[in-house]
Parts: structure tokens; sequence; C-alpha cells
């Protein structure tokens, strides 16, 4: 039951963020995080503050000052801060929504992101871990039935093969998506360019924000380039997937998919 204090600036994503995130976890009970900015600060007056934005390179700034971790070097996601918008909200009757669901039982969290169609904006979020498959489907079908009968992409691959068929005999409008490494990508890729684009918009949800802005490339020992959330304890890439599988979803409703045409490598 001991204690102990981590204290450092925000230099891109490092050991220290993944403490960090884990402290912003609301289902993380043993971390706790504290963001300290320079008009909380009791040791920096307002003038040395000024000095500093005046006199420093405004990346550097924004990281030693506003403990900003975000550097669009290497980062995948972009446009992040471009597509927050609105808050969650009911269903508005007459309208019609999709969610995308990344299934998850014990480490992993099973994540829900619904949004209306007509405005491809997020209204709905569940997040959650550690709960029966049982409970996991009623969460799922309240969820969906709550929403005018929202339609669903799910994770069917391995233990989410039986609870996708269980979730559609049950007679709700879900279709399954099956992962591999190359139909991973095609997700993620599509998400990359509704990001860029500004084609999707979400309220401020800290986890979500999280996981997209700490999504990374990592080098194969073939040389090429992967993205994924990274690797270590306390670092999640279900909402990034949830968010990916709705934006699918939004694209098969639409009859429309926007890909890049071909993959950048950005270091």
């Amino acid at each position: 039951q001991g204690r102990a204090l981590f204290i450092s600036s925000s230099n891109g994503i490092t050991y220290f963020t993944r403490l960090r995130l884990r402290g912003e976890d609301s289902a993380d009970t043993e971390w706790r995080s504290w963001t300290f900015l320079p008009d909380t600060a009791y040791n920096l007056t307002p003038e040395e503050v000024e000095e500093a934005r005046n006199t420093m390179p405004e990346a550097v700034f924004k990281r030693e000052f506003l403990c900003d971790e975000s550097t669009e070097a290497g980062q995948v996601f972009r446009h992040i801060e471009g597509c927050i918008q609105g808050d969650l909200e009911g269903a508005i009757l007459g309208h019609r929504y999709v969610f995308g669901i990344d299934l998850g039982k014990h480490k992993d969290f099973t994540v829900l992101i619904g949004a209306d169609t007509a405005t491809r904006r997020v209204v709905s979020f569940d997040r959650f871990n550690q709960i029966d498959w049982v409970i996991q489907k009623e969460r799922i079908r309240s969820a969906l039935s709550r929403y005018n009968g929202a339609r669903a992409w799910l994770d069917s691959t391995g233990e989410g093969e039986p609870v996708y068929e269980d979730l559609r005999k049950s007679g709700l409008l879900v279709e399954g998506y099956h992962f591999t490494g190359p139909s991973k990508q095609v997700l993620i890729d599509g998400l990359i360019v509704a990001l860029e684009q500004e084609r999707l918009r979400f309220p401020r949800i800290p986890q979500l924000l999280n996981e997209l802005r700490a999504y990374e490339y990592h080098p194969t020992k073939a040389g090429n380039l992967r993205t994924g959330a990274p690797e270590g304890e306390g670092y999640y890439d279900d909402c990034v997937v949830a968010l990916a599988l709705l934006n699918y979803g939004l694209g098969q409703l639409s009859g429309s998919q926007v890909v890049p045409s071909k993959r950048t490598n950005i270091f």
C-alpha cells in the first residue's frame, strides 16, 4: 500500500504516458493522474509564462507548459481536435443509428460506439470489461434497441463469433467483421482518412481521445510499418477499433468507403 509520485513534462509518447493513461482510466483503480497547468502552478507568475510563450518554439512551449503530448510526426490519427463536437445524447424518433462494437471479456474492454447516420456524429458510448457474455449480450441488445433498432458492425473473431451468432438469432441487425492483419488495416486506414477529412465527429470522450492520440506506427521485422496501440500495460485500442467499425458501417450504409489510394509512411 505504498505511495509514489511521478512528475514529468510531456515529451512525446513515453513510459510516463503509459502511467498517465492508467491514471485517467476510471477502470484502473490503482492509479490516478493530475495535470498542473501554468494557471494552477503556485511557483509560476503570468509574466514568466508569457516570456516562455514568446521565446520558445510553439511545440516546445505546448509540451513544457501545457502538457501537450501530441505531435504530428509519427502520429497515426490527425485532426483529432477538429473532429471533437457535441455531447452524447439519446435517440431521436425517426433517426437512424449505427454502432461499432469491439468485444472483450477479461483484460480488454468491450466498447460500443453509436452515431447518427445523418450527421455522422457519435451520440452513444459505453465501455466495460470483466462481465459475463450473457450480460454483455443483453447490454448490447439494450443499446441497439434504445437507438431505434440500430444496426451494428461487430468483431466476430474468435470468442466474438458465438456472440455475433447469438445476437443475430435474437433478431438484432448485426454484421460480423472478421479480423486478420490486412482486414484490420482496412478499418484503420478508413478511420485515418475519415479523421483527416473530419468526416466523423465525436464528443470529448477521454478514453477515446487517449487511444487515438497514443496509436502509433510500429516497424516490423521485414522493415514495413504497421499501426497499433503502444505495447505494454495500460494501453488499449478497443475504442479505436469500435470507432473504426462504426466508420466502416457508416460507409456501408451510404454505399461508399473512403480509403487511402496508397499507404503513406510517416516518421
